[in-house]
């Protein structure tokens, strides 16, 4: 494992850009884990600790701000 290696937590709920994100992230030798909306997504940090949150602002349900 690379010691700059991060985990990182990608959040969109337009999948076409969660998978460009996620593959780019990837390539840079980072772990990455995915959710689709605000609401997956705290369900992910409940369980686990990441390094960093990317997400989309504009999404339904529950928002980037939330």
């Amino acid at each position: 494992m690379k010691s700059n290696q991060y985990t990182l937590l990608l959040v969109d709920d337009n999948n076409v850009n969660l998978l460009a994100l996620d593959d780019n992230i990837q390539l840079m030798g980072h772990r990455t884990l995915l959710a689709d909306g605000g609401k997956a997504a705290l369900e992910i940090l409940s369980k686990r600790p990441v390094d960093m949150v990317l997400l989309d602002v504009m999404m339904p349900e529950m928002d980037g701000f939330q």
